[in-house]
């Protein structure tokens, strides 16, 4: 299959079309920067790029002399990616931006679009205790940095499904909790503000065999999932061409902040000389225990996760000191 991906160079880029060309298909990468070659070398691939940026339809007659199976729109602004606040741009980008990709599948008679969808349209369920189903309504948590994302997101949903009934668009949409892999930036905003992402730094205080502090309750809960489960998944929808279905994107098993620490320590510390946990209830930290249903992923994909929260840390450990040896 020849499969489109918008936002190639972005992380989750880098890990899914190394998954589809080690799968044998063919893929055109595209994204709004300008890389000068068609030789992408953090894949070791070589594919055809073509600059496009999804907010200016003009960029997409580059595209014109090719022929697609599906389209994957990894191309978006997220809070942790935009320093200041600037809430106009996800509707520009989020939005907007989709729906230069709509009326180009139409345009194309491109069959099927793949869709990464924010958990954030489900914040409001956060704190009970059953999985939040796939089926259930948005449910919106307004007055944050996230709402404004949130609402952008979930209107190129809606616009997705009106293109599905207007000329039978296939989608499959991914709702996404936080997805980890080893990336060489420690860093992500919160308000606008630069901030380092805290498991990094539970990394470095384990490599340097320092002591860990687990702040507040230190068994809350939530879904931990590695990037190459989640292509596995994208993969996988598109080779089944589904018809329309939101996935909830879990593992099936939610994961405490203790048992993360704990699997941090067990990969990265020496093991003669481990990190100790210092437990600390006393500081109280806003964290809301979410957890994912996910039995259409396991019916209709045939999904079983390979990365369980050991062996996708083992996997991290991995690629960190490959990065660090070239």
């Amino acid at each position: 299959m020849k499969i489109l991906v918008l936002g190639a160079l972005g992380m989750m880029g880098k890990y899914l079309i190394h998954d589809l060309v080690s799968s044998g298909h063919d893929v055109v990468a595209s994204d709004y920067q300008e890389i000068g070659s068609n030789i992408l070398h953090s894949w070791k691939e070589r594919i055809p790029y073509f600059k496009i940026d999804i907010t200016k339809p003009k960029t997409f007659r580059a595209l014109d002399e090719q022929h697609f199976d599906s389209v994957v729109l990894l191309a978006g602004l997220m809070p942790a990616t935009m320093s200041g606040y600037h809430p106009e741009k996800y509707f520009e980008v989020n939005t907007l931006g989709t729906l230069n990709v709509l009326n180009f599948c139409k345009e194309k008679n491109i069959p099927q679009i793949i869709f990464m969808l924010s958990h954030s349209d489900m914040a409001g369920y956060w704190g009970q205790k059953d999985a939040i189903s796939p089926y259930a309504p948005p449910a919106f948590v307004y007055g944050n940095d996230h709402s404004v994302y949130s609402v952008s997101k979930r209107a190129a949903v809606e616009l997705i499904k009106h293109f599905h009934a207007e000329c039978n668009l296939k989608y499959a949409v991914f709702r996404c909790p936080n997805i980890y892999a080893w990336q060489q930036d420690d860093y992500f905003y919160v308000n606008g503000i630069k901030k380092e992402i805290g498991w990094r730094k539970i990394v470095k205080k384990a490599c340097a065999s320092e002591d860990v502090e687990i702040w507040g309750d230190c068994k809350i809960k939530k879904d931990i999932v590695y990037i190459k489960d989640l292509t596995w998944m994208i993969r996988t929808a598109i080779e089944k061409q589904i018809e329309s279905s939101i996935y909830n994107v879990g593992t099936g098993q939610a994961s405490s902040l203790e048992e993360q620490i704990l699997a941090i320590i067990q990969t990265f510390s020496p093991k003669n000389n481990p990190s100790k946990i210092i437990y600390r209830p006393d500081i109280n930290v806003k964290l809301n225990n979410h957890h994912y249903d996910i039995e259409n992923v396991i019916q209709e994909l045939g999904y079983k996760p390979q990365y369980p929260l050991q062996k996708m840390f083992d996997d991290m450990k991995k690629e960190k000191e490959e990065l660090e040896q070239a």
